[in-house]
């Protein structure tokens, strides 16, 4: 095997993990918050770019350099872009703010509750329209709904559930 294709290879699979990473942390950490589809056409253009780099078709001074940063911009914008806020940290927000009076209840294998669609007019350019979603119980054994801003860490409580029959 010729050492263009090798690379080709190892840049294809290098995408192929990053994208599963992405997806992985996505929904483990940030219950599907982060806009993964933002990252899908960029980490095209990087293996469009590398194949362009091998076959000579790259006209720029530093080839190899432009390569490298266009790798790397899927990385960048992940980091830069995703939620202040982890699912687990907003848990804890709530918990700092009700925490005396509630104890949040996990939703179990209806994980589709752990977020909520919103209407908003802030500009959430790499956050989806959803707030994460909490049901609690208080002491009198009344249930309490909570939404939590995944940029800002805001904490609201709502007034009923968002989901009926929780």
């Amino acid at each position: 095997m010729d050492k263009k294709r090798v690379i080709m290879i190892g840049v294809m699979i290098f995408t192929i993990l990053e994208l599963i990473l992405c997806i992985f942390i996505n929904t483990n950490l940030y219950k599907g918050v982060f806009n993964t589809g933002i990252l899908v056409p960029i980490l095209v253009l990087q293996v469009v770019f590398t194949y362009n780099f091998l076959r000579d078709r790259l006209k720029t001074k530093w080839p190899k350099l432009w390569v490298s940063i266009f790798l790397s911009i899927s990385i960048i914008l992940f980091v830069v872009g995703k939620p202040t806020y982890t699912f687990k940290q907003a848990e804890k927000l709530v918990m700092e703010e009700y925490g005396h009076d509630i104890t949040i209840l996990d939703n179990g294998k209806d994980n589709y509750r752990d977020t909520v669609p919103i209407y908003t007019e802030e500009y959430r350019f790499f956050i989806r329209d959803r707030d994460y979603h909490f049901k609690g119980v208080d002491k009198t054994k009344e249930y309490r709904y909570f939404l939590v801003n995944p940029r800002t860490g805001k904490v609201s409580e709502m007034s009923q559930p968002y989901w009926h029959g929780s």
